[in-house]
C-alpha cells in the first residue's frame, strides 16, 4: 500500500480558520490602537490650544477670538478671529484640527456626529469654553476629566455644539491664569 504525504481537507480548513480568526484579532486590535491614538492627539491638540490661549491673553489682556460672535470650530482651516489672532501673535503657528475633520469649517452642523474642536467666549455664561466634540474613547475622556476635573455642563446658548460635546472645559477669563 502507497502512503501519501500531505493534508487532509479537514486539517486545511483548521488551518484557514485558525489564520482568519487570528487576521479578525489583528484588524479589531489595529482598528483600537488608531482611535486611542486620535484621541490621544485630540488631549495633545486641546492641552496646546489652552496653552496657546494663556500665552495670548500674558501678551495682549484678552482671548483670542473674543469678538467672534457665536463661537466657532477651532481649526488651522477655519477662517476665524480665533484662528487670526493666534497665528498673527506668533504663539501658535497652526491651529491644530482634529484629526478626523473633514471638512474647512464651511459645512460643519454643530451636532454629535462631527469631528472638530469648538471655541465659545460668548454665550456660555460669560466663560470661554473650549471643547473636542467627539471622542473615540472611553479612557480619552477619563484621561481629559483626570487634567481639568469634569467637563463643564454649559446650557446657556453656547455655539459650536459645546452644550453637548463630548467634553469641554470652561473657565471665567479673570479667574483663569
Amino acid at each position: 500500500m502507497k502512503h501519501q504525504k500531505g493534508f487532509t481537507l479537514i486539517e486545511l480548513l483548521v488551518v484557514i480558520a485558525i489564520i482568519g480568526l487570528l487576521a479578525t484579532l489583528a484588524v479589531v486590535a489595529f482598528g483600537s490602537a488608531r482611535e486611542k491614538a486620535r484621541d490621544t492627539r485630540r488631549i495633545t491638540d486641546i492641552v496646546a490650544i489652552e496653552q496657546a490661549m494663556r500665552l495670548y491673553f500674558e501678551e495682549t489682556g484678552s482671548y483670542p477670538g473674543e469678538s467672534m460672535v457665536g463661537g466657532g470650530q477651532i481649526s488651522q482651516d477655519c477662517d476665524n478671529a480665533f484662528r487670526n489672532e493666534l497665528n498673527a501673535s506668533g504663539i501658535m503657528g497652526v491651529v491644530p484640527k482634529d484629526p478626523q475633520a473633514v471638512s474647512d469649517c464651511t459645512g460643519l452642523a454643530d451636532n454629535d456626529a462631527d469631528f472638530f474642536y469648538g471655541y465659545d467666549a460668548d454665550h456660555a455664561g460669560m466663560d470661554i469654553c473650549i471643547s473636542i466634540n467627539n471622542l473615540e474613547t472611553a479612557d480619552a475622556l477619563n484621561r481629559l476629566i483626570q487634567r481639568y476635573g469634569q467637563a463643564q455642563s454649559v446650557t446657556s446658548g453656547a455655539d459650536t455644539n459645546i452644550d453637548q460635546a463630548a467634553f469641554n472645559y470652561c473657565f471665567e477669563p479673570d479667574t483663569y491664569l
